[in-house]
């Protein structure tokens, strides 16, 4: 890959337009701090971003499809805002990937096991999903407890969906703006 310094001295990518695919290890333990995917790309295939310790800003365009297991494992990314377009989230993902707010759209169908676990500061949880994706284990466990928001009519069903009655007690109504 090409590395490129902006004028702010972060150490950025810019993934070209027409790349459809990120693939496995990529970017894997790499210095980058910041990454600007295309909106042609589909999918962020497994350790894609492994290990980026330094990555804190990454956007996550319509048109991504999956998100690979351990993709985005063990970075520094704050808040996170994933697009409609995404159905698959991977096991480990955001694994410890330092996670203080997240947004999963509403085409969402699978978050697969520990996607979430270890975002200890973590503060808010929200999925757009009206129906309840399948869930894989321990796919909020060590998020600090925090509160995760899905959409009003569907809050009973989350909470009594398999997997997710586990955060039964922390699944709330989305806020009204």
């Amino acid at each position: 890959g090409s590395y490129a310094f902006d004028g702010s001295g972060l150490l950025s990518v810019t993934i070209p337009n027409s790349i459809t695919v990120i693939p496995g290890h990529a970017f894997s333990q790499s210095p980058i701090t910041m990454v600007t995917l295309p909106n042609t790309l589909t999918r962020i295939d497994g350790r894609a971003f492994w290990k980026c310790y330094s990555l804190s800003s990454v956007n996550f365009e319509e048109g991504l499809l999956t998100i690979g297991q351990h993709a985005i494992q063990y970075c520094n990314l704050g808040q996170v805002t994933l697009p409609n377009s995404l159905t698959s989230i991977g096991d480990a993902a955001f694994y410890g990937a330092h996670i203080t707010s997240v947004v999963i759209g509403t085409g969402i169908e699978t978050i697969g096991e520990s996607a979430f676990t270890f975002n200890n500061g973590c503060e808010s949880i929200t999925i757009k999903a009206m129906n309840p994706p399948t869930l894989g284990n321990n796919a909020f466990d060590s998020t600090n407890n925090c509160q995760i928001y899905v959409p009003t009519i569907s809050v009973d069903t989350y909470k009594s969906a398999s997997g997710w009655s586990t955060y039964a007690d922390r699944i709330q109504a989305i806020p009204t703006t």
